[in-house]
């Protein structure tokens, strides 16, 4: 027998029906909120961005770069160091160079090379000091280490003038 009333099959039916509205109406309202929820969070967007990172090799790390024009010549340039006090002038000399024979020069604001010797030349103020290294009577120009000593002169007479080294690497053929 059926029973009359409010039967049970009829609850079961509800019960089962209320349930699957709550699911659906729960699911459209998630669809149409979690987008909005990510655009205004910036986690949806027309566009993308790409980072890349590159590891330079040893002498541009060192703060010097060199580009090989052809065998015998190298032009590079180098980091002129910083003072803790106003410059007057910037002095270079050369200490060593790792090819006998082989010239090096600086390379003037106006464009012109001036030869870099073991006396004192001045340097044209600026923060890297431009070069050019000649392998002599045109032969090939073998990589290595060419040792420099900056002076920085002070404005201030008082002051001593500060000696310091720098490095220009040369890459091998």
């Amino acid at each position: 027998m059926r029973p009359r009333g409010r039967g049970a099959p009829r609850a079961a039916q509800w019960e089962g029906g209320r349930r699957w509205w709550l699911v659906a109406l729960g699911t459209l309202a998630l669809a149409l909120i979690l987008p909005r929820l990510a655009w205004g969070q910036g986690l949806r967007s027309n566009s993308a961005s790409i980072s890349l990172t590159v590891t330079a090799p040893a002498h541009l790390r060192a703060g010097t770069a060199a580009v090989r024009r052809s065998d015998s010549v190298v032009d590079a340039s180098i980091q002129i160091p910083g003072a803790p006090f106003d410059v007057d002038r910037i002095e270079v000399r050369l200490e060593h160079a790792p090819a006998p024979g082989a010239a090096l020069y600086v390379r003037a604001s106006d464009g012109s090379l001036d030869p870099l010797g073991a006396e004192w030349g001045r340097v044209a103020p600026g923060n890297t000091m431009r070069v050019r290294a000649l392998a002599p009577g045109g032969g090939t120009l073998p990589g290595g280490t060419w040792r420099v000593r900056f002076r920085l002169v002070p404005r201030d007479v008082a002051l001593a003038a500060l000696d310091m080294p720098g490095e220009i690497v040369i890459p091998p053929r």
